[in-house]
C-alpha cells in the first residue's frame, strides 16, 4: 500500500483555521477595543496654562500685507497642453487657469474685505479660548435665553474649521420652537486651536479632550453631540466615553467600526466554510 500524499496547499487552510481560532480565542481582545482601556484621563499634551479667555479674531495688517505677497508671488505651472479642451484642463493636476483665477481673487477682492466684511462675520458669535489637558481650544458659545434649553456640541472635521457652522449656529439658538444652547469648538490644531506637541494624539485622546473639555466648562451639562467626517467619529467615542454626559449624536459620515475580534470572526467563518466546500 502507499502512504496518502499531503501537500502544502492541502494543510495550509486547516492550519489556517486552527491559528485562527487559537488567535481569536486567547487575544486579549476587551483591553484593545474597549475605549475606556485605551486612554488616560490625566494625559496632558501641551504646556499651556490659564483660564478662560475671551477671544475676538483680529490679523494684523502686516500679516495681511505679507500673505499678500506671498499668494500674488507664487509661480503657477501650467498644466494644458497643445490642442487641450476644457475637459482635459484637469488631467495633469489642477487646471493652472483655474488657479491662476484663485490667485488673483485671493490676494485682491478677498483679502480687501478682511478687515470690514470678513473679520466681523468670523465674529459674530462669542468667542472663548480655554485650556484642557495643556492645550488651548478655541469655541464658540452661543447661549439661548430659554431656561432648560438642550445643549448640543458641534464638532467639525478636516479639511475644515468651526466656520462651516456660522449659518447653523443662530437657526439652532434662535429656534422659535426648541432653541439650544449651542457650542461649536475647534480641534486641536484647527483655526485658533492649539495643536498637540506630544506624540500619540489620535482619535481616542481627541474624544477624550472634549469630554474632559465640557465637564470643565459646562459641568454637570448633559448635551447632544452634532458631528461631521472626523466630527463623526469623534462624537462616537464620546459617547462610549461618556455615556452618563452624552444624550444622542447626530452625525453626517455614516461608518461602521466593527471591532477587530468581530473582523477576525467573520474571516475564520469564511476560510472554514471555504476549507469545507473544498
Amino acid at each position: 500500500s502507499t502512504m496518502p500524499r499531503f501537500s502544502v496547499l492541502t494543510v495550509m487552510p486547516a492550519l489556517l483555521v486552527v491559528a485562527v481560532a487559537f488567535f481569536v480565542k486567547y487575544y486579549p481582545w476587551e483591553e484593545h477595543t474597549d475605549l475606556r482601556k485605551m486612554v488616560d484621563w490625566n494625559a496632558t499634551w501641551g504646556t499651556s496654562e490659564g483660564r478662560k479667555e475671551s477671544f475676538r479674531v483680529a490679523v494684523d495688517s502686516a500679516d495681511l500685507d505679507d500673505l499678500q505677497r506671498r499668494i500674488l508671488s507664487a509661480r503657477i505651472a501650467p498644466t494644458r497642453m497643445a490642442g487641450d479642451s476644457e475637459e482635459d484642463a484637469w488631467a495633469y493636476g489642477t487646471d493652472g487657469e483655474f488657479l491662476r483665477d484663485l490667485q488673483t481673487r485671493w490676494a485682491g477682492k478677498y483679502l480687501s474685505k478682511w478687515t470690514s466684511e470678513i473679520e466681523p462675520a468670523l465674529n459674530e458669535h462669542p468667542q472663548y479660548t480655554a485650556v484642557v489637558q495643556g492645550l488651548r481650544l478655541h469655541f464658540q458659545y452661543a447661549k439661548t435665553q430659554k431656561k432648560g434649553a438642550p445643549t448640543i456640541l458641534l464638532i467639525h472635521g478636516w479639511p475644515s474649521s468651526v466656520v462651516e457652522f456660522s449659518a447653523l449656529i443662530p437657526l439652532l439658538a434662535n429656534d422659535p420652537t426648541t432653541p439650544f444652547n449651542v457650542i461649536a469648538v475647534s480641534l486641536p490644531g484647527f483655526g485658533w486651536s492649539e495643536a498637540p506637541s506630544k506624540k500619540g494624539f489620535g482619535l481616542p485622546q481627541a474624544a477624550v479632550l472634549l469630554v474632559q473639555f465640557m465637564r470643565q466648562m459646562f459641568p454637570k451639562t448633559k448635551y447632544l453631540i452634532h458631528g461631521g467626517d472626523w466630527g463623526a467619529l469623534i462624537a462616537n467615542a464620546m459617547a462610549q466615553l461618556a455615556p452618563e454626559d452624552v444624550k444622542g449624536i447626530h452625525v453626517t459620515w455614516m461608518i461602521e467600526m466593527l471591532p477587530m475580534h468581530r473582523i477576525i470572526e467573520s474571516l475564520g467563518v469564511s476560510v472554514h466554510g471555504l476549507v469545507s466546500a473544498g
